[in-house]
């Protein structure tokens, strides 16, 4: 079924308020954007099939999963972040395929692959500015110095007792993937963690 089968409400709206808190003096350390609407699209393949299935995937997408643990792949309005041996998460936004689960079932039709819809089961947050590595550090036990984080690099990791992929987009800016029933506490929590940096939400 195409991700855009049916419309999806955001878990964060009326339990999200824009504005500013915490610190009120000088620019905010954290900015917090939910991203709506996104297409998420999980495929898993045998470990033995790899090659084949990154092939297939990269000549119809024209999006080469990623070889390497912990990376990211990016295109125009796609990204294509690894999460396991032969597992990846494909995200489009509003500037990539219209349908993506639709897309990778075809490419992959004959391939030994489960393509799962993951749009309505998950809730993604993009946070950015000069702190914001600082605040992550609360809750989570990674190595997040640029050096060691960088852009394009992702992780899976526990962040105040909730399960969050980072992919890193910007040296100081991250997508957090959270589970949409975990999405508000956690939302919640990093704002916390931000206060005293100051936290700017926008487009709750």
């Amino acid at each position: 079924m195409s991700e855009t089968a049916s419309p999806r409400l955001s878990p964060f709206t009326g339990h999200l308020p824009s504005g500013r808190s915490g610190r009120p003096d000088g620019l905010p350390g954290l900015k917090v954007s939910p991203r709506p609407g996104l297409q998420i699209v999980q495929v898993a393949g045998r470990p033995a099939q790899e090659t084949g299935l990154a092939k297939a995937i990269a000549v119809g997408l024209r999006i080469a999963p990623p070889a390497d643990p912990n990376m990211t792949n990016r295109e125009t309005g796609l990204a294509a972040i690894w999460t396991g041996p032969c597992r990846w998460l494909f995200v489009a936004d509003h500037d990539g395929p219209g349908d993506l689960a639709g897309q990778l079932t075809g490419l992959l039709a004959d391939k030994p692959a489960a393509i799962t819809s993951l749009g309505h089961a998950r809730a993604v947050l993009n946070i950015s500015g000069p702190n914001v590595r600082d605040v992550l550090a609360k809750g989570c036990g990674l190595d997040l110095h640029p050096t060691r984080f960088a852009i394009d690099h992702c992780a899976q990791t526990s962040i105040s007792h909730t399960a969050v992929l980072i992919d890193c987009r910007q040296t100081d800016g991250f997508d957090l993937y959270i589970s949409r029933s975990y999405a508000v506490f956690f939302a919640e929590w990093l704002i916390n963690a931000g206060r005293e940096y100051g936290v700017d939400v926008s487009g709750a």
